[in-house]
């Protein structure tokens, strides 16, 4: 009897930080692109080793490791300390929801990551903004950016510099929805989505 041991396929990629529009074309094509997991500009994308080495490697992308791609495509943004699964029981066929923990290394994980594409974004308007300096994105976000340390912290200036909503839970527990569910921002939010009328 021959035993096998299942490997995520998704454990064999190579993963990266881009801006997917700006891939080669030769790259994009034919589904080479094997993950991807965009916010806004930036994406966290997976490639094989073929591709990587080919388009990719020594081009001057910011590498992630698997872990890094994996924990931030799962848990970014997360703020609760459990999220639900589902079984299903194969005699009865019926599906029951459960709970499990998120551990704080997971999202550690997840946070460092978001970090650096938040730190993307940043630079990228930094570098693409007349009259930055009349902007908070010549040094104000980076240091927001640095100093957080909570999942719920990196969510904030998402949602302040980025115009990339924290989540519902969130912003119910800040007391950003009122009455009607309409969401309300903080005064710190800039009038300007800088990132947006970039793209």
């Amino acid at each position: 009897m021959i035993s096998t041991t299942y490997v995520n396929p998704r454990h064999n990629l190579h993963y990266f930080i881009a801006d997917v529009g700006d891939l080669p074309m030769t790259l994009r094509e034919n589904d080479n692109i094997q993950f991807c997991n965009s916010v806004k500009k930036y994406a966290v994308v997976g490639v094989t080793s073929a591709m990587y080495y080919e388009h990719i490697s020594g081009n001057g992308y910011e590498e992630l490791t698997v872990n890094e791609a994996l924990k931030y495509s799962k848990y970014a943004t997360e703020i609760r300390t459990q999220h639900s699964v589902y079984w299903r029981n194969t005699e009865t066929n019926e599906t029951t929801k459960g709970y499990v923990g998120v551990t704080t290394a997971s999202l550690n994980v997840a946070l460092s990551t978001m970090k650096k594409v938040a730190t993307k974004m940043n630079n990228y308007v930094a570098a693409n903004t007349a009259n930055v300096s009349d902007t908070p994105f010549a040094g104000t976000v980076l240091t927001k950016i640095n100093e957080a340390s909570t999942m719920g912290e990196i969510n904030i200036v998402y949602e302040n510099y980025f115009h990339i909503d924290m989540p519902k839970t969130q912003a119910e527990s800040l007391n950003l929805v009122d009455e009607n569910g309409k969401r309300i921002y903080q005064a710190e939010r800039t009038a300007t989505d800088y990132l947006g009328q970039l793209l």
